[in-house]
């Protein structure tokens, strides 16, 4: 018994063998695909070779790449031992590539060793300036009064030998912005820095700010700067709108002023409200503690009241708030209402 499975155990490792001895094997002619030199907006063309070096049928499955800017295409996708099919390849140089660049492309085959075959494409793309990151912008996300984010964008001129960078056209009211001449290892190497200024207005941005250079053929660059200054004391909701009320219908709303840091805490000392028939009645902590609720509340005028038939029936008003900051003590928001006239 004893030599019948020792029998089957040597006839299962003879049967691996040679399934592993008829396999297809891929290889790469060449392992690495150098490009050279190309301009910007360019495509670039050129052919690689993949050779089955095994014992039986290699199967091409699929080509990825790491980036839209490279396209492989084999010829066949099927090769029987020996033989060999072109690939051919496209670099695409429009689609935010510059200097010296490598990507990848993976052949995925039936090859049991190297099922997944990368293979380098190298290129250096020509640019008057190389900026990076290379998208020609900068988040700042969200930033609140105080915050002194900082953003970074480095320049390289692979045409001048001393570049020379200034700031020509940008918002000074929210940007601060600095040269750094000294930056990198070669006078073409200069660092950008973009903070925000002290007090920054509240809101979203995007902008660009424009620069001018010393390079023939890039004269004068933009990169867009986002983010949203978030206010650090805010009043929400900021607007209210009851739109068409119903003749004695009472309209009430709540609302809640907070910082917006956890950290930090602010409290109303007084409200108001100048929307005639309107009050504020209650003023309370929020039930976090760090901030309050005003909540107002008002019946529509008559139809026939001298404020209504002047306004034309669109009724507005302001709620104001005072608080025990510094930074925000007052603080506003508007309410609305409408009446058939």
């Amino acid at each position: 018994m004893k030599f019948v499975n020792a029998l089957v155990v040597v006839a299962m490792m003879l049967i691996a063998f040679s399934a592993a001895a008829e396999s297809p094997m891929i290889v790469s002619m060449p392992t690495t695909l150098d490009l050279g030199t190309m301009e910007r907006h360019q495509i670039k063309k050129d052919v690689l070779i993949l050779r089955n070096a095994g014992d039986s049928l290699l199967i091409i499955k699929e080509i990825k790449s790491t980036c839209g800017c490279t396209v492989a295409e084999p010829e066949k996708k099927e090769l029987a031992p020996g033989e060999v099919t072109k690939v051919n390849i496209t670099f695409d140089s429009s689609i935010k590539v510059q200097g010296d660049v490598t990507k990848f492309i993976k052949v995925i085959s039936n090859d049991p060793v190297n099922p997944v075959l990368e293979i380098a494409i190298k290129v250096t793309v020509h640019v008057p300036i190389i900026i990076t990151p290379g998208h020609r912008s900068c988040g700042f996300g969200s930033v609140t009064p105080g915050e002194k984010p900082v953003a970074r964008i480095s320049l390289h001129s692979m045409d001048v030998a001393d570049l020379d960078v200034t700031a020509s056209e940008y918002d000074r009211d929210l940007f601060e912005i600095t040269i750094n001449e000294d930056y990198g290892s070669t006078d073409a190497d200069v660092e950008l820095l973009f903070g925000i200024v002290d007090n920054p207005p509240v809101g979203s941005f995007r902008k660009i700010a424009r620069f001018a250079t010393n390079v023939p053929d890039e004269p004068t660059f933009d990169i867009e700067l986002s983010g949203d200054v978030i206010d650090l004391i805010s009043i929400k909701p900021d607007r209210v709108n009851f739109r068409y009320i119903q003749k004695n219908k009472l309209m009430q709303k709540t609302f809640i002023i907070e910082p917006s840091a956890k950290e930090f805490s602010v409290k109303v000392t007084s409200a108001e409200i100048d929307l005639e028939g309107f009050e504020v009645t209650k003023i309370e902590p929020t039930p976090g503690g760090n901030g309050s609720m005003v909540t107002v509340q008002g019946y529509p005028l008559k139809t026939s009241n001298p404020l209504a038939i002047e306004a034309d029936g669109r009724m507005s008003g302001t709620l104001r708030v005072k608080t025990d900051s510094d930074k925000r003590p007052e603080l506003e928001a508007t309410i609305m209402y409408l009446l058939k006239i």
